[in-house]
């Protein structure tokens, strides 16, 4: 099978995630999405303010209804912090008959060249990337390291349409006690609520 993997704090996982890995698997004539969501992500800059737990919980309730979706706990499982290599390696290792695509977002590309053996990562796995407002790709990588795999990470961008939904914007409406329907499945705003997450204490 062809698998798109599909990594994130997922913080909480919105509409424009689910509606992002339709797209993908779409375009990349893929057999499902696996998404994957991180204990501690080493390229956040902020702290998850939902637990592992609630953030693979909220997972399973918006894909509940989206049988090409599929999550994974692989990371949270795992001891912090959550490299990408090591779970590709993992993926592979468990199923070695499938074909895995791993999903990048733009704004990650300036700053590929520091993730955790990217030389090793980008050799393993085929790569798309995720357009995100506001990056935009140059013409060379942003370090020489890249350069073997710069033009195939470029010929892969995904054209997609603009996703006006971030988790940064659900999390702080909800701190304000402004209503999130229809940015999160019904499910999840249901459950955010239940369990007062991201509100001011």
């Amino acid at each position: 099978m062809k698998i798109i993997v599909f990594g994130g704090t997922f913080d909480p996982v919105h509409n424009g995630h689910i509606k992002l890995a339709r797209s993908a698997k779409n375009m990349l004539r893929a057999d499902k999405v696996l998404l994957i969501p991180a204990a501690v992500s080493p390229h956040k800059s902020h702290t998850t303010t939902a637990s592992a737990q609630d953030r693979l919980e909220m997972l399973r309730l918006a894909t509940a209804n989206e049988p090409d979706i599929q999550i994974s706990d692989l990371e949270i499982k795992r001891p912090p912090p959550s490299y990408t290599w090591d779970t590709i390696q993992s993926l592979q290792k468990q199923f070695p008959t499938d074909d895995f695509v791993l999903l990048i977002g733009a704004d990650q590309l300036p700053k590929l060249h520091t993730w955790h053996k990217i030389g090793e990562l980008l050799a393993a796995v085929k790569t798309a990337v995720l357009p995100r407002e506001g990056t935009f790709i140059e013409e060379n990588p942003p370090d020489k390291s890249l350069a073997p795999w710069w033009p195939e990470i470029k010929k892969n961008v995904l054209e997609l349409s603009k996703i006006d939904i971030s988790a940064t914007d659900i999390r702080q409406r909800v701190a304000k006690g402004l209503s999130i329907h229809g940015l999160v499945h019904p499910d999840v705003e249901r459950y955010i609520e239940e369990r007062h997450l991201y509100a001011v204490v």
